[in-house]
């Protein structure tokens, strides 16, 4: 019996070979094995990207019925993986081979590269002539790193009491320079600011801002944060401030944005210029998004 079964083995063996050369597939071939991811063609190690500059990028092996992800990757931070490494993030975009493409308007000059999908860029440069220096904060106590542009001025004897009750949380501020506030109705009081709070099971933006402040969950650039943002006003002042608590850090930790401006109608017409939230904004989350912290 067993040369039959043999001989039927066999036999089904070729019948199965003939069927694939007949559609043109090679015997037994292993589809991920024959997968091709293509390459990015766009940009290439000879091109130098300028921050807030829209590019065409290019890429092979296309089917525009599937959707593609990019992703911009700093590579000094690589190493730190991708919720630190990954500077700009974008979804959906249709597997065309071709995508108009903004750097971000702020980013550290330095040295890149994009994955579209499983396809990986060679490395190449990004220049903004806009930024300013950076400097490092590092916390060795708290194990943590923080880029910041050097014209702001730090205070590591910084202490938050606006809560009231005797709550002092300890931290470390970065305050704008006064030329940023200059002709502008900005107030040269506004920071960033790290903020720790130790022996917290639960560490949320909650425990940061008045009680009773409305609390939600956002994500941005792959890090989880429980937000918080208040406003105040008075004598023809305004203030906003933002907290983004990062859960689970230990002790909890969070990153306070504080912006105080006037309103216009406190100066003669001309005098002064309406100040550009959103480019300070900006400004702020590229700070945050720098910090780094070690187990």
């Amino acid at each position: 019996m067993k040369p039959i079964i043999a001989a039927a083995v066999l036999a089904v063996i070729i019948v199965i070979v003939a069927m694939l050369a007949f559609l043109g597939l090679p015997p037994f071939s292993s589809k991920e094995a024959d997968e091709d991811p293509g390459a990015i063609t766009y940009p290439t190690a000879a091109d130098t990207l300028s921050a807030g500059e829209t590019y065409t990028l290019r890429w092979t092996n296309l089917d525009s019925n599937t959707k593609t992800q990019i992703f911009l990757i700093d590579t000094s931070l690589e190493s730190q993986g991708a919720s630190v490494s990954v500077i700009d993030r974008v979804y959906d975009v249709p597997n065309t081979g071709s995508y108009s493409y903004t750097v971000p308007a702020v980013i550290n000059p330095g040295t890149y590269v994009l994955t579209i999908g499983s396809r990986r860029s060679a490395e190449f440069a990004i220049n903004n002539p806009g930024v300013a220096n950076q400097k490092t904060f590092t916390d060795t106590e708290l194990n943590l790193t923080v880029q910041y542009p050097n014209d702001f001025i730090l205070d590591e004897e910084y202490t938050y009491n606006d809560l009231g009750d005797g709550v002092e949380i300890e931290g470390v501020r970065f305050t704008i320079p006064e030329s940023m506030a200059t002709g502008t109705n900005l107030s040269a009081d506004s920071f960033v600011a790290i903020e720790t709070m130790p022996d917290i099971t639960t560490c949320s933006a909650s425990l940061f801002v008045p009680e009773g402040a409305a609390t939600s969950t956002v994500t941005d650039n792959g890090q989880l944060y429980s937000f918080a943002t208040t406003s105040d006003a008075g004598a023809g002042n305004r203030y906003e401030e933002m907290v983004y608590a990062i859960p689970g850090s230990n002790p909890c930790l969070a990153v306070r944005y504080f912006i105080h401006y006037t309103v216009l109608e406190n100066y003669e017409e001309g005098t002064v210029t309406e100040f550009n939230r959103d480019d300070l904004i900006a400004i702020f989350d590229q700070i945050r998004r720098s910090l780094t912290m070690t187990p």
